[in-house]
């Protein structure tokens, strides 16, 4: 078994130690990193309503923390840059189908914008227009 807890690929190394700020999210054991963890009680504490995804691999665990993200009314935005899958037709099915009916997808830079409190111009109608929707569903 790979990454099981006290092993040596389960360990975090040093330089991405947490720091006694940071938040902890446990109990992450599949695909979904709302199934089974703390994740969604973390978030709604800081009261974070839009989350940003990115990670490996896209059509399995990203998708699937998106899905479910979109369900909790959660505004979703995710990478276009920050993701990777095993094939290039993957990724693209993705980004391509996927992606636009659960979040707002957009580079790395794009995301960075938006934190930084300024919407593109090309997605700033779908961005208002998805996290109104996203806010209808959570009302």
């Amino acid at each position: 078994k790979h990454f099981v807890k006290g092993s040596w690929n389960a360990k975090i190394i040093k330089s991405h130690m947490p720091k006694a700020s940071d938040v902890i999210i446990k109990g992450k054991h599949g695909l979904d990193c709302f199934i089974g963890t703390n994740l969604q009680e973390k978030l709604e504490a800081h009261g974070i309503t839009t989350i940003v995804l990115g990670g490996f691999l896209t059509n399995a665990g990203v998708e699937s923390t998106m899905r479910t993200a979109y369900e909790k009314g959660f505004n979703v935005i995710t990478l276009t840059d920050g993701t990777a899958c095993c094939s290039e037709g993957e990724q693209s099915a993705s980004i391509n189908h996927t992606y636009k009916m659960f979040s707002i997808p957009m580079t790395c830079e794009e995301a960075l914008r938006v934190i930084r409190g300024a919407v593109p111009r090309r997605i700033s109608m779908q961005f208002q227009s998805t996290f109104q929707d996203t806010a209808d569903r959570a009302s």
